[in-house]
């Protein structure tokens, strides 16, 4: 518990709740030691979506109009999609890509090779939520009326 009052607007917890984040309308919060110690980030207010991997190694999240790639816990950020509204983001346990989802039309579900190189993947339509799985071979995607169900490549 944090202790703090402001309103929060995603969250995420590595599997073994080691690495949590936590954006809210006026910071990030993010913890490396299962939320004993909480650090402050003055970044990615208003985020709609982030996903920390297994080991900490990648953050990933939508801020508005962008997606941001941190691998340092927050120190630095890269941004990715810019200009387009993106709702939803993911990536697996060890990090090494990620996925995000937008609420623009006719924008297809973005997908990483590595975290510092993303390019949008044509093969997918429109989605407004994306869950990638831990082992990193599922891409699950939906638009509020259906589910689609990937292999990675």
């Amino acid at each position: 518990q944090t202790g703090e009052s402001d309103l929060w607007l995603a969250v995420s917890v590595s599997p073994d709740g080691q690495y949590i984040a936590a954006p809210s309308n006026s910071y990030l919060r993010l913890s490396s030691d299962f939320g004993s110690t909480w650090q402050t980030r003055s970044v990615l207010v208003n985020s709609s979506s982030i996903d920390v991997s297994a080991n900490g190694s990648l953050l990933v999240a939508s801020d508005g109009f962008s997606i941001k790639t941190s691998g340092d816990l927050g120190q630095t950020w890269q941004t990715h999609g810019s200009y387009v509204s993106w709702s939803s983001t993911s990536c697996p346990n060890d990090g090494s890509w990620f996925a995000a989802s937008s609420n623009s039309y006719d924008v297809p579900l973005y997908v990483s090779t590595d975290p510092s190189v993303a390019q949008p993947d044509r093969t997918f339509p429109q989605w407004k939520f994306v869950s990638v799985s831990g082992d990193g071979n599922y891409i699950l995607a939906s638009d509020h009326y259906n589910l689609f169900l990937g292999k990675r490549r």
